[in-house]
C-alpha cells in the first residue's frame, strides 16, 4: 500500500510557527513602543486597559499553548532566556499544529472514503 502524502500538516506547522513568532513580535512591540498608551506606574488614578489588549492577552495561550513555558522563564532572567523560550515555544507550537493538521487530514480522508461507494474507491496504485 502506498503512503499518502498530504501538504496540509506541513502547512499547519508553518502557520503554527508563524503564529508563535507573530505573538512574540506583537508583545515585544507593545512593551517597547507602548502601543496602548499605558500610563507610567507612578501615575495615580484608575486606568483600565482597552478591550483589544485583554483580547490579545487572553487569546495568546489559546493560539500558542507552549507559551506557558514563557511564564516559567520570565522570573527575572534578563533578555536572552525569554527570547530563547519564545523560539522554543514557537517551534513546539509548529509541532502541535502539525499534529492538528494530521488529525484534520485523516478526518477529511475518512469522510471522503465513507462517502464513496466501494466500487468507485481508488486502489492504492491509482492515488
Amino acid at each position: 500500500m502506498a503512503l499518502y502524502r498530504s501538504k496540509l500538516p506541513r502547512r499547519f506547522a508553518v502557520i503554527g510557527i508563524a503564529i508563535g513568532f507573530a505573538l512574540f513580535v506583537m508583545w515585544w512591540s507593545i512593551i517597547t513602543y507602548n502601543l496602548f498608551h499605558f500610563p507610567a506606574p507612578e501615575t495615580p488614578g484608575n486606568y483600565s486597559a482597552p478591550w483589544l489588549f485583554w483580547f490579545l492577552r487572553d487569546s495568546m495561550f489559546i493560539l500558542c499553548p507552549p507559551l506557558v513555558l514563557e511564564v516559567v522563564a520570565f522570573g527575572g532572567t534578563g533578555y536572552a532566556v525569554p527570547l530563547f523560550i519564545w523560539a522554543v515555544a514557537a517551534l513546539i507550537n509548529g509541532a502541535l499544529y502539525y499534529c492538528l493538521g494530521l488529525a484534520i487530514d485523516a478526518l477529511v480522508r475518512k469522510l471522503r472514503c465513507a462517502s464513496t461507494s466501494p466500487a468507485t474507491r481508488p486502489t492504492p496504485r491509482q492515488r
